[in-house]
């Protein structure tokens, strides 16, 4: 199978919150609040799939459900936090959309998720993830964490599904 048979397969998108979506800068306030940088371009392009039809969830290992709103807005279909185990959290959104792994496309740039980018449909990092991560995924972006990963791949699909 090619490696855009592979993303044509998928229907349902995770991102990794800290090691995708959001930039590589993270800034805490007096109130230990964590504070994200997102691209437009990335969220524009969600909202965009979004309408499409796609399904998205966001993974993060923050207690950051103050984000939730915000991510909603711009068509993120849940958001789940406090993840000290990314694969129950597959294991959550498999359930509740009766789909198997295959049918999921995972961003993240974390060496801790090896094994879920790789048994995923399509496993994806960005331009900026460690050298080692780029090795064993399906698709390296060109783009960095934060700053076009997300549209990147966003656009790949809806042009595969003619739907751009």
């Amino acid at each position: 199978m090619s490696l855009f048979d592979q993303l044509k397969s998928v229907s349902i998108f995770v991102f990794d919150l800290e090691r995708g979506l959001a930039s590589n800068q993270l800034t805490v306030d007096s109130e230990g609040k964590y504070s994200f940088q997102f691209s437009v371009e990335d969220l524009q392009a969600i909202q965009k799939a979004n309408v499409k039809g796609i399904k998205i969830f966001v993974l993060s290992s923050f207690e950051c459900s103050y984000l939730a709103p915000m991510l909603k807005f711009w068509g993120v279909s849940q958001l789940i936090t406090h993840l000290g185990d990314p694969e129950s959290a597959f294991e959550l959104i498999l359930e509740q959309n009766d789909k198997s792994i295959i049918d999921l496309m995972y961003l993240s740039n974390s060496w801790e998720s090896k094994s879920l980018l790789k048994s995923s449909g399509f496993g994806l990092c960005a331009s900026d993830a460690h050298a080692e991560l780029k090795s064993e995924v399906d698709y390296v972006s060109t783009e960095k964490s934060g700053v076009g990963v997300v549209s990147d791949i966003i656009e790949k699909y809806l042009k595969l599904h003619k739907k751009w």
